[in-house]
């Protein structure tokens, strides 16, 4: 039996009656986009029949239509039912929440609390069913740990039948890295230079792999690269996946952006050599899983400047996940999610480098005894504070941007001072699940007219040095047949512990993205990045797009570039990004990647 006044400790919870239907009515008619995707609709009629509704061979008695409320306030509206579709299991036939609770954490709050008392009077599982195609309810569902098993259509409408397990499973750790310097002379990736060919090395490039397990396998991989392609980073992702015996999107790739690393899709060889030794060092990672505590907080360093002349913005936080062995309470990883483009050494610099990712590693390693693990933000219009290099480039004019010789460790301090401040007093927690899961969004492209068209090749080839290689001809035949969009799946990828969360594209968003994200959500432990699973080119916001400048040049050039078989411009995708995190819920640009998350 379920006792209602014990199910959450933060919001007086009561089972709904026929005089509440007017606050239930309300709340469900603020929430439209839920009705897209079923049958149902807000209607009285329709509350007071699921009041009384039970599945096949369950008693009203083990019914339970409740609400949870702050004073007279209704919070949110859950139907659970008791024993379905065994006794081992109990089933949320609805959950809604009231919309100005929203985005401030408390849908999942209260789904974890009723988790937990599930747990304690011996519950193995919870299930329900989603709305197929409802992205806000797949999203928070699989944020809450909830995997999808099967497929049933209800009257013409699929749903997809999912399940948490709520038998507890310790969270475990593996951790090991490689080092991924080339043997030999190989073409950088970076600068657009005449010889881009490496004349030594400076510092070795590593990958580092930590292997995740609790209610199932995941991998976060980072990379000494400015990014493979999208196509190579997925052929390794499938690599990796089979090996641990998951799914690709449980394989993350996160990209230093190092403009001092080989073109790994130039040097296929150095590519094959790279997967192999991630491979081998997955291998190694999961023969030293132990089990682990981890606690975060965010420092805060200025290590980066707005190169763009529109705004001074920059991502301040150093974001931190510390990892203990949960045996020796030792640290076992460290995990920092910084924000500066990954060019301290600029296009004068010939030499094999990991830029600043390394003297970082290097100095937070000896600083707290454990091995460090280094992620990029969302630095597409971030500049680093400090440079080497005898030239001045575009990116390096600001009276911020500071020229050193040794800029490179300058950098690792100020992140590792930053760290310092915070570490000790984070307490890591073992009572914590690890969740790695994928959103679909679509970018939608304006085909441009001729003329505009035309425009684009010549900054292209004068600006940048791209040439057109049919990209025009391609335009002119989608005005010739009427197609005034062309449409790109893009895979938006999460990582979260608790309320710390990465999220990332492949794409150098700007730095509006990843501070609306998080104010937005309310979370400043959540954190949009670029370079993840790849890295195509940069993604302005809609002000940043149209105010042009260097960057949005080489969008327009990049694009010729690389879609220039098969897209054209991708230029609402871009201009309209800015609505990342709008509430805005139409299917436009990636803006949906993020404002499902609570």
């Amino acid at each position: 039996m379920i006792e209602i006044s014990k199910i959450n400790k933060h919001y007086t919870a009561r089972v709904l009656k026929e005089c509440d239907v007017e606050s239930i009515l309300e709340l469900c008619r603020n929430n439209p986009l839920f009705y897209e995707y079923t049958e149902a609709k807000p209607t009285k009629e329709q509350i007071l029949d699921d009041m009384k509704a039970t599945p096949p061979g369950i008693g009203i008695s083990d019914k339970y239509f409740f609400g949870f409320f702050e004073r007279e306030e209704l919070v949110a509206v859950m139907d659970l039912v008791d024993g379905y579709p065994d006794q081992r299991t109990s089933y949320i036939g609805f959950f809604m929440m009231n919309p100005d609770y929203q985005g401030k954490h408390v849908g999942t709050a209260i789904i974890h609390e009723v988790a937990e008392y599930l747990r304690t009077i011996g519950k193995t599982a919870v299930r329900l069913a989603i709305d197929k195609g409802n992205p806000q309810s797949t999203h928070f569902w699989k944020k809450n740990g909830f995997e999808i098993l099967f497929e049933v259509d209800v009257n013409g409408w699929t749903k997809l039948v999912a399940e948490k397990n709520l038998v507890k499973k310790e969270l475990q750790l593996g951790f090991a890295e490689v080092d991924i310097t080339p043997s030999k002379p190989m073409k950088l990736v970076g600068f657009y230079r005449g010889d881009s060919r490496s004349r030594g090395v400076l510092a070795p490039l590593m990958a580092q792999v930590a292997v995740w397990k609790s209610e199932g396998t995941c991998c976060l991989i980072t990379i000494d690269s400015i990014g493979f392609t999208r196509e190579l980073s997925n052929a390794l992702r499938e690599r990796v996946g089979k090996h641990l015996e998951v799914l690709p999107e449980k394989v993350m790739l996160c990209f230093s952006h190092t403009h001092a690393a080989p073109d790994a899709d130039e040097e296929r060889d150095y590519y094959e050599e790279v997967s192999n030794k991630i491979e081998e060092c997955v291998s190694k990672a999961k023969e030293n899983l132990s089990t682990v505590s981890v606690g975060w907080d965010n420092g805060e360093a200025k290590i980066g400047v707005n190169r763009r002349w529109i705004s001074e913005d920059t991502d301040d936080r150093i974001g931190i996940l510390k990892i203990c062995d949960e045996q020796t309470k030792r640290p076992k990883l460290l995990i920092l999610r910084v924000t500066a483009h990954g060019n301290v050494l600029k296009r004068d610099n010939y030499l094999v480098s990991p830029d600043y990712f390394g003297d970082v590693r290097m100095v937070a390693g000896q600083r707290f005894r454990c091995p460090v693990m280094v992620i990029q933000g969302a630095a597409g219009s971030t500049a680093p504070k400090y440079f080497c290099s005898q030239e001045t480039p575009v990116d390096a004019q600001s009276e911020q941007c500071m020229r050193s010789k040794d800029a490179l460790v300058e950098m690792a301090n100020l992140i590792v001072e930053s760290v310092s401040e915070k570490f000790d007093a984070i307490i890591p927690n073992k009572e914590l699940a690890v969740h790695m899961y994928t959103e679909h969004i679509e970018l939608i492209s304006d085909v441009p007219s001729r003329e505009k068209a035309l425009h684009i090749a010549e900054d292209a080839k004068i600006l940048c040095g791209i040439e057109d290689t049919g990209w025009l001809e391609k335009v002119a035949s989608l005005n010739m047949t009427g197609v005034q969009e062309q449409r790109e799946d893009v895979e938006m990828q999460f990582f979260s512990i608790g309320d710390w969360c990465m999220c990332g594209g492949p794409y150098e968003f700007m730095v509006g993205f990843a501070l609306d994200a998080a104010r937005i959500l309310q979370n400043k432990f959540f954190y949009l990045n670029g370079y993840t699973n790849g890295c195509l080119l940069y993604f302005p916001t809609e002000e940043e797009f149209e105010a042009g400048g260097y960057e949005v040049i080489l969008v327009n050039a990049n694009l010729l570039q690389i879609f220039g078989q098969s897209l054209s411009l991708p230029q609402r995708g871009v201009h309209k990004a800015d609505s990342i995190c709008n509430g805005m819920l139409e299917k436009r640009t990636i803006k949906k990647a993020l404002e499902y998350c609570e």
